[in-house]
């Protein structure tokens, strides 16, 4: 059983380096996170993945995604899920949300066969020749509260169906230590329910970094966005 988990992908034309595509006529930084986009469905067809697991912020700029950003993004769910050969789970990140908090977002609009979204927090079974229990929790500025939510997640894990095969645990938000160059905030490696999920997969942060070894990663942005990412 094989997955594919990317995360931070701010789908838009960011200014760095931008040209023209010669092959589309787009504005080329946002053929970039296309062309990411369509390699990690490639991933998924090479590993013969069951699965794909994105942790947040598919787009980048908040309450206002262009047609010419969210239309060719969409058009992608469509084609590979054309027909249905995997399950994308898309988790809502900050940058996706109009209000950086609860409420609408931008991901929504992308529900369709073969890809569910998911908001706020919770857990879900999935059968994927094993029963696959995933658990979420989205972004959240409250500390508090995503403590909270995290909690509540890990225990509905905990006290899951005993013949659950994996536990994924998905979470869109900073950790601190993650990026030595930002300020903790009050939320650690130890916050993370590692006792109680096989796999933790964090999105928000854009460096890659193993958070406990063998088991929690924040996964990172899986291209460069900005001058201050080089080399990440």
């Amino acid at each position: 059983m094989k997955i594919i988990a990317y995360s931070d992908l701010h789908i838009h034309p960011h200014r760095f380096g931008a040209g023209t595509d010669d092959d589309t006529g787009r504005q080329s930084r946002l053929q970039d996170c296309l062309d990411v986009l369509d390699m990690t469905a490639k991933a998924v067809e090479d590993h013969n993945a069951v699965a794909r697991l994105f942790c947040g912020d598919m787009f980048h700029v908040r309450g206002r995604i262009q047609p010419s950003v969210f239309n060719p993004t969409l058009s992608h769910f469509k084609r590979v899920h054309n027909p249905n050969r995997f399950t994308d789970y898309l988790l809502v990140g900050n940058h996706d949300m109009e209000h950086r908090a609860n409420g609408e977002h931008a991901v929504h609009g992308l529900r369709g066969p073969g890809v569910d979204i998911l908001e706020g927090y919770g857990t879900m079974l999935d059968d994927w020749g094993r029963s696959v229990l995933i658990g979420w929790v989205s972004y959240t500025p409250d500390i508090r509260e995503l403590k909270e939510r995290v909690r509540k997640v890990a225990y509905d894990a905990r006290h899951e169906d005993e013949h659950v095969y994996r536990r994924i645990f998905m979470l869109h938000h900073g950790v601190d230590g993650a990026m030595p160059s930002i300020p903790d905030m009050g939320f650690g490696v130890l916050d993370l329910p590692h006792e109680d999920f096989d796999l933790i997969l964090c999105g928000d942060y854009h460096m890659h970094r193993e958070l406990i070894p063998g088991k929690a990663w924040m996964i990172g942005a899986p291209l460069q966005h900005t001058y201050g990412d080089s080399g990440q």
